[in-house]
This record gives structure tokens, C-alpha cells and sequence, in this order.
């Protein structure tokens, strides 16, 4: 069924077919318009109530205008016994309030408060007060900060742009922003300097309000910078943040490549993960240009070739006599079986749970372990040259929640060390109070000289004590955060050159 509808053409009686969903269509539209227009119209009723308010503050304030000009720099003060006609207007009353400081008669006003550059008398009759002091000073004259009022000679300003929240068409009426009074805003004076200090002054003489000024309701219970508390009686050195790296290629994005769990030896000491994670969080992985070399190579290439000794975890020649700068050699070799968070690619970064202080300083040479299927065959990779810095410890519950053959390893690890000296440090400490003696210089000096002295199988300490001070805080282990921060591509062809030259010898 159609509906004929008039054409806006010349031919009156022309029509077109209309479905009845279109139509229904049509009609639905016109109930929403209706529906807007009946929800516009409280809007502009109270746009229209605006525009009267604005009005009525404009006729005001050039009511204000005509007061101060009757009342400029020329007009002098009344002869005693005449009445005294200037600053009528209840804007610009300066009456004081009980703890404000008065002004006597004849004070000036210096600032552009009427439009003009010159300085305005502005009478203030004199209360009593109970503050003499401020009756003491009151004739001084006060120095106000410039434009204070604004220009009367000035048109009023156009009309601002509305805030005010907008209706949705099918929004109830409860529910949206009814107009509010607009409120005049205060101009804010420059902070800082002199400046505020004589809007402090001026805000007791002119604020006819109880509440503060702006520049003393500004002020900060905050501490101020390096207001920093101390602790005390804690003399292990903070953690201190990585240096920045050299400005490289680098990127964070992708996990860290991790070694195979089947390899990781059951009594290793291992961090948990999210910790890891947390630690590592923003440390970059270097991407070396050209790409790093891939190298397999026998441990004994570095003591052929170098005189390295590669049973422990680090080694350099900077103790040896004669050694030449450019010849300074720092190595280290952690295996990932025991160092599950260490570096596993070269320029990654990663963790070691490792007391040995010596490779804080300056940068080492790290060599990764290649993991292979057969695990018997070790072989070691040039990984970079990595910096390293400490950036936490294993806490006490962490060490608690080692499994038992893990912590009764590093028991009897700490109990009979007497080859590196933080552990031979840490050993001594433990002895101490196991026996009751202050952790003095002096006494650690003895007892570092008594274990020296002890045989390889005697210490005062079983691994009981030892797992004992890890889990009550006493000791700790040092985390240490390794950053890749360059590839040596020359050394790493050096070595390549080397493994060849040992393969092609045999």
C-alpha cells in the first residue's frame, strides 16, 4: 500500500510511491526533531537568562568606571569639615577586616588600579585596632602590583565561550546541568620574587574576604628537594643503578632468550622470575652491527692464546707486571648451569647471584656457554663486552624458599672458603657471631688471618650456621646486573682466527 505525497515541483499532482516502513521511517524522524527542539528549549532559556546577567554585570561595572574616573588623579583631598565624596563604589571598598592592616588617610596606592599609570589617594576611614603595631606601620606606603584592576577605559569584553555542559536530545531533564550564576574570576598576579611578596602586603590592606590570599593558600607541605630521609647502622654499599650506555642500536622489545631448563643443575641458586623480569626492566640489548659472530669455541683457547685461567669464574692481567694497555685482558666465563639468569646471547643482558666484587670495576670480555645436545661437549661463545653493577640481593625469605640441597650447597661452599675475599669476608663475619664478638675492622682482620691460617677441612662454622645467617638477613648474596655495552668485532675475528689456526695445526 502506498501514500501519494506532493512533489516540490512545478506539476502539484505528481507522486511517488511510499512503502509504509519508509513512511514510519519519515514519521519517527520528525518525532525525534520535535523531541530535540522541546529539549533545546530550556538550553536557550538559559543562554537568554545568561545574556541578561552579563548585561547587568557590564551596566555594573561601567557604573564602577564612572565613579573611578569622577574620582582621578586630580581630584584632591576635602578640606577639613566637607564631606568626602571619592571611592563610593562597593567594588573598590578597602575596608579592613579585624586582623588586616589599616590605612590611614592620604595613603597611596601606587599601581595602575583605575586605567591610569599615576599614583590614586584612596582614603580608608581608620578603625580602632588591638594591634598597635600595625597602627605603627600603617602610614607607610603600600606598592601594589601593577594592573590589579583592569583598564576602565577598555570596552567590555565579548561574551566567552559557554562551558556549560549541552543536553543530549534524549537526555531527561534530572539528569544534565542546570545554569549556574557566573561568577567573576580573580586576576592572578606573577608568583615568585618581590612581586609576590607586595601582593602579601596589598592582600591585608584591600581583601574584604576572611579567606587567604592566593599567594599564602599556594604554599607546599611538600619536603623540599634532597629533604630526604637516612637510615642508619646499615654500612653494606646501596645498589647503585647501571651507567647509561654508550649511544648504540639497542632495543627492549621481545623476552629473553632462556637456556634449556633440562641443563640447569638441580642445586643452582635461582632467582624468581618475575623478580628477574623486574630487575631487568628497561636494561636494553645491545644489537651489534655487523651481527655478532657465532663461535664455538674449547675453553682452553682462552689459556693458549691468552694464559687465562678458566677454572674459576673471571680472569685478567691487570696485576701482571709489563703488560702493555692495549694488551689488558678482563674475562669472565659463568656457566648457565649454575647462572640460569645470566646473559644467554651476545648483547642481552642478565643476572648473577654472585659475590665477587672484582667484576664491578671496568668492563669484562663474557663468554656464554653454547648449549649443545650433548651435554659433555662444552664449548663457549664471545658474547660482548659487558659492565656490570649491583642492583639488589637474595633477602632471606628468597634463600629460605631455595630447595635443601641448594641451600645446604652454598652452606658448605661458605663455611670452607678461603680462596675469594668477599666470601672469605662473609665466612669471617659469621664466625664472629657465632662466637659473640663485634663485626669490628679489627676483629675481621683477625679472623681472615686465623682462617688463613686453618686447614682446608677446619672452620668454626658447619653449613647449618652458614644456611642460618642467609635465612635470618644476616648475610646476603648480591644480585648483579650485566649490560651488553659494545661488540668487540676485532677480537672476535682474533679468536676465530686463533680456533682456526688450532683446528688447521692438528
Amino acid at each position: 500500500m502506498t501514500n501519494p505525497t506532493e512533489s516540490d515541483g512545478n506539476a502539484a499532482d505528481d507522486t511517488f510511491p511510499v512503502s509504509r516502513a519508509a513512511f514510519q521511517s519519515i514519521m519517527d524522524r520528525l518525532q525525534r526533531l520535535d523531541s530535540e527542539v522541546s529539549s533545546l528549549k530550556p538550553q536557550v532559556e538559559g543562554l537568554h537568562a545568561e545574556n541578561q546577567a552579563l548585561k547587568h554585570e557590564i551596566e555594573e561595572l561601567r557604573g564602577h568606571k564612572r565613579e573611578v574616573l569622577s574620582t582621578g588623579p586630580s581630584a584632591s583631598a576635602p578640606r577639613p569639615g566637607e564631606p568626602d565624596f571619592r571611592l563610593r563604589s562597593k567594588s573598590l571598598s578597602y575596608a579592613s577586616e579585624p586582623h588586616s592592616t589599616p590605612v590611614r588617610e592620604g595613603t597611596q596606592l601606587a599601581g595602575n588600579v583605575a586605567g591610569s599609570s599615576q599614583a590614586n589617594t584612596i582614603v580608608v576611614k581608620s578603625e580602632p585596632t588591638s594591634h598597635p603595631e600595625e597602627v605603627a606601620n600603617s602610614t607607610d606606603v603600600v606598592e601594589a602590583v601593577e594592573n590589579i584592576a583592569p583598564s576602565m577605559n577598555e570596552s567590555p569584553p565579548s561574551r566567552r565561550a559557554s562551558s556549560r555542559k549541552r543536553k543530549a536530545p534524549a537526555q531527561a531533564d534530572a539528569d544534565w546541568e542546570t545554569p549556574q550564576p557566573r561568577s567573576t574570576k580573580k586576576a592572578k598576579g606573577p608568583k615568585g620574587g618581590e612581586t609576590s611578596q607586595v601582593r602579601r602586603k596589598v592582600a591585608a590592606l584591600v581583601s574584604s574576604k576572611s579567606e587567604p590570599s592566593d599567594t599564602e593558600s599556594n604554599v607546599s607541605s611538600a619536603p623540599l628537594k634532597g629533604e630526604q630521609g637516612v637510615s642508619g647502622g646499615d654500612i653494606t654499599p646501596s645498589p647503585s643503578p647501571l651507567e647509561e650506555a654508550p649511544k648504540v642500536e639497542a632495543s627492549t622489545s621481545g623476552p629473553r632468550t632462556k637456556f634449556p631448563a633440562k641443563q640447569i643443575k638441580a642445586d643452582s641458586l635461582k632467582m624468581d622470575e618475575k623478580v628477574a623480569n623486574q630487575l631487568l626492566a628497561g636494561v636494553p640489548t645491545l644489537k651489534a652491527q655487523p651481527p655478532p659472530l657465532k663461535l664455538q669455541l674449547p675453553i682452553t683457547l682462552l689459556q693458549k692464546g691468552f694464559g687465562a685461567a678458566t677454572q674459576g669464574l673471571l680472569w685478567h692481567n691487570t696485576s701482571k707486571k709489563g703488560v702493555k694497555a692495549g694488551d689488558i685482558r678482563r674475562f669472565i666465563f659463568p656457566g648457565f648451569d649454575t647462572n640460569p639468569e645470566m646473559p644467554a646471547v651476545p648483547g642481552e643482558p642478565g643476572l648473577l647471584l654472585c659475590g665477587r666484587v672484582e667484576m664491578l670495576e671496568g668492563i669484562w670480555s663474557l663468554f656464554t656457554r653454547v648449549p649443545l645436545n650433548d651435554s659433555s661437549l662444552k664449548r663457549w661463545n664471545y658474547a660482548g663486552e659487558y659492565e656490570s653493577k649491583v642492583v639488589g640481593k637474595l633477602t632471606a625469605q628468597d634463600f629460605a624458599g631455595q630447595p635443601e640441597n641448594v641451600k645446604r650447597a652454598w652452606g658448605k661452599k661458605i663455611a670452607h672458603h678461603k680462596k675469594h675475599l668477599p666470601y672469605v669476608e662473609m665466612r669471617a663475619r659469621m664466625a664472629l657471631r657465632k662466637e659473640g664478638k663485634a663485626v669490628t675492622k679489627a676483629n675481621l682482620k683477625d679472623e681472615i688471618g686465623s682462617i688463613k691460617k686453618m686447614p682446608k677441612d677446619k672452620s668454626k662454622l658447619t653449613a647449618q650456621d652458614v644456611i642460618d645467617a642467609f635465612e635470618s638477613g644476616q648475610e646476603s648474596i648480591p644480585i648483579v646486573c650485566m649490560q651488553c655495552v659494545t661488540y668487540n668485532h676485532s677480537f672476535a675475528e682474533e679468536l676465530q682466527a686463533k680456533f682456526k689456526a688450532s683446528q688447521s695445526s692438528k
